[in-house]
């Protein structure tokens, strides 16, 4: 009986695949954005609204920084300058002065639609918490502030999930091999 029971103990805890980490390390290495969802419940969730159709990447270095890109749908279909010419003012402001007051805003849209940081990270001990110190933002008013969310690794999925006002919003990734 006592095997038995030793037996069927390891096993359910063999199956359990989600994770606290043990250490910055464990979260270390790149992931993808799979998908982002949202509920208004602790128990159904949807796909969100938000950056419906999304891509984009977060990076853990394993010693405290980290950085996160995404990008909305279509984003890699605006036709901008060449990365040559997006760095010399006469060219960018040429480009912005040829735009219809609609290319102009659906420009302004998409480029304000990148949703980019750098930040300093903290794990809480023996939490699944983590804390984003952001360094930087693509939106100004976010520089310098503080982001909690509370996360878990199961097997290569990583699932980041914020509390909105009205609910909750997770993002899950897949880490890059």
């Amino acid at each position: 009986m006592k095997l038995l029971t030793s037996m069927i103990l390891f096993a359910f805890i063999g199956c359990n695949t989600t994770s606290k980490l043990s250490s910055q390390n464990d979260l270390a290495g790149m992931w993808k954005l799979q998908r982002i969802e949202r509920t208004d419940s602790l128990t159904q969730w949807r796909a969100d609204s938000w950056m419906r159709g999304a891509t984009g990447f977060i990076l853990y270095d394993g010693k405290g920084h980290m950085a996160v890109q995404i990008t909305p749908a279509g984003y890699t279909d605006l036709k901008w300058l060449s990365e040559g010419d997006n760095l010399i003012d006469e060219k960018v402001n040429a480009k912005i002065d040829s735009l219809s007051e609609t290319e102009l805003k659906a420009a302004l849209k998409m480029f304000s639609s990148n949703y980019v940081y750098f930040a300093n990270y903290q794990i809480q001990k023996d939490t699944n918490i983590i804390i984003h110190n952001r360094l930087s933002h693509s939106n100004p008013s976010v520089w310098n502030t503080k982001a909690e969310r509370t996360f878990q690794i199961n097997k290569d999925t990583l699932i980041i999930q914020l509390k909105l006002t009205n609910g909750f919003r997770r993002l899950l990734w897949t880490r890059c091999k």
